[in-house]
């Protein structure tokens, strides 16, 4: 998206915690939220909130851009997770956005990776976006309500 095509967010411009910088954005039906710096015990709650306050509509595709972000622990983790079974349940999407290499690891090693939605730079070689599915994958996050 060039700048031209994206307003800011009429509700609230960047948001700032002790050191995650959160700035959000819409465009065509999307919300998008850029994060930078650390999402950690401290500022996982603030990064909570502006997703809940940007997807207050429901079938809508939530962007959250990891570019920046250069650390995230297991509070971090949470809230994604959290946010995105939120969303999914309202028929709406959560997408992760170019995870570092070191965000990309973590959500590789916890297995979180497997339920989410990420999209962006692929360290170890090309990768379908998307959840994936293994055959030790027994309970999908990412599935809709069975049948």
């Amino acid at each position: 998206m060039n700048p031209t095509e994206v307003s800011r967010d009429p509700d609230r411009g960047p948001v700032d915690s002790v050191h995650l910088r959160l700035s959000t954005y819409r465009h065509r039906g999307e919300a998008r939220l850029d994060v930078a710096g650390e999402l950690d015990v401290a500022s996982a709650p603030t990064l909570a909130a502006t997703i809940c306050r940007i997807s207050r509509k429901p079938h809508q595709t939530v962007l959250v851009d990891l570019g920046a972000l250069t650390f995230c622990d297991c509070a971090g983790l949470g809230v994604l997770l959290e946010q995105h079974l939120q969303l999914r349940e309202v028929g709406s999407t959560l997408v992760l956005l170019n995870p570092s290499p070191a965000v990309r690891r973590l959500l590789a090693l916890t297995g979180v990776d497997q339920h989410l939605d990420i999209r962006g730079p692929h360290p170890a070689g090309p990768r379908s976006s998307g959840p994936r599915k293994g055959p030790n994958d027994r309970t999908r996050l990412s599935q809709g309500p069975s049948s």
